[in-house]
């Protein structure tokens, strides 16, 4: 069984296949026994392993006698960068992530509702507080543990506030800019509110007569003394008279132009039959229905619709037509001069009037009356 001549080495050379027999020890009770080679473990997957090679996810290059390969931890092609993209998916309680078991440095996973449990909300170890630019303040902070903050300071206008903290009777707030709120005390009896460069302001009412210490009276427009407290002032009358009150001032007015004034706009009403809208500088008023209005015709007033329409009488000269009937109730057709009433139709009733030539043709035979 040794030495280069031992009992294989001795033996002639072949090439083996399936079907050739050869020994071996047998484990279980240390005889030599005999098997095909066919049935020897790994038939018909011989071959040789020339390489391997790291894919993703791994690292240890190609290996082509011995070597290791070891989960890659760094580069584009990490082991999770190599895992399926769950960039768009929703992550939920039970998913599982991989971790390191710090109880005995294992890899394991584990799901997400462990993770959140294991961290928790966390815990706030101070609270402050700050009005920022709205003019107000937050006084009794930090708080650590527990306490108040209490809001201080007068809320400016752009945070939606006045800007002032106090007022006096009769203060009247207006905007002095576009970002601040004022205060305009009360004025002084007597006096009218203004504006005076673009803001509201105080001053003397120049429309104010005071006090009235006289009234007289024109020769022309009333009787009567100078009134220097109280008395009766009697006008005697006139034409184009006016009285106006404005406050305690009366005025009479016997100019000839007082009631001419300035129109300010004149107004078509819908039931007047004129069109035309309301006119406040130039415009034009005109009939309702003047467009559909004949010329020689008679106007009659359509009152369903508030306009004129054409009616069925016509002239042209002195003569006047009637298209229809012509109805007289209560009264007389009368005939001056040399007038006549021409084209009488058939007669059929007693009362109907007849023409000459119905009266002519109704006589048969040959009467004559002289």
């Amino acid at each position: 069984y040794s030495g280069t001549d031992n009992a294989i080495l001795a033996a002639g050379a072949a090439t083996p296949v399936g079907a050739d027999t050869i020994w071996f020890s047998d484990a279980g009770d240390s005889t030599i026994k005999k098997a095909l080679i066919s049935a020897m473990p790994g038939f018909g997957n011989d071959g040789t392993v020339t390489s391997v090679g790291s894919g993703a996810g791994l690292t240890g290059g190609t290996i082509t006698g011995a070597g290791s390969l070891a989960v890659d931890y760094s580069g584009a092609d990490n082991v999770i960068l190599a895992a399926n993209d769950g960039t768009a998916i929703t992550v939920v309680a039970t998913d599982k992530i991989l971790i390191s078991d710090a109880t005995d440095t294992d890899a394991k996973f584990v799901n997400i509702s462990q993770i959140t449990a294991a961290i928790g909300g966390g815990t706030v170890t101070s609270v402050s507080g700050s009005g920022g630019s709205t003019g107000l303040t937050l006084t009794g902070g930090a708080i650590t543990t527990s306490g108040t903050l209490t809001l201080g300071g007068t809320l400016n206008a752009v945070g939606g506030g006045t800007g002032q903290s106090s007022y006096a009777v009769g203060d009247i707030l207006y905007a002095s800019s576009t970002t601040a709120l004022s205060k305009l005390n009360i004025g002084s009896a007597g006096q009218v509110l203004k504006v005076a460069s673009g803001v509201p302001s105080w001053a003397a009412d120049s429309n104010s007569g005071g006090t009235v210490t006289s009234i007289t009276n024109a020769a022309d427009s009333g009787t009567g003394s100078a009134i220097t407290t109280s008395g009766t002032f009697t006008y005697t009358g006139g034409t184009n008279v006016t009285t106006s009150v404005t406050g305690t001032t009366v005025t009479i007015n016997t100019s000839a132009t007082t009631n001419l004034g300035t129109v300010t706009s004149i107004t078509t009403p819908t039931d007047g039959g004129l069109t035309g809208g309301t006119i406040i500088t130039t415009g034009e008023l005109r009939l309702k229905n003047y467009a559909a209005l004949s010329d020689d015709t008679l106007m009659a007033w359509d009152n369903g619709n508030n306009q004129l329409i054409n009616a069925p009488i016509t002239f042209v000269g002195n003569n006047v037509s009637v298209a229809g009937d012509l109805t007289v109730t209560g009264g007389d057709i009368t005939l001056s001069g040399t007038g006549r009433i021409q084209g009488i139709d058939t007669v059929t009733n007693a009362t109907d009037a007849a023409s000459k030539g119905y009266v002519d043709s109704a006589i048969t035979g040959q009467l004559i009356f002289q």
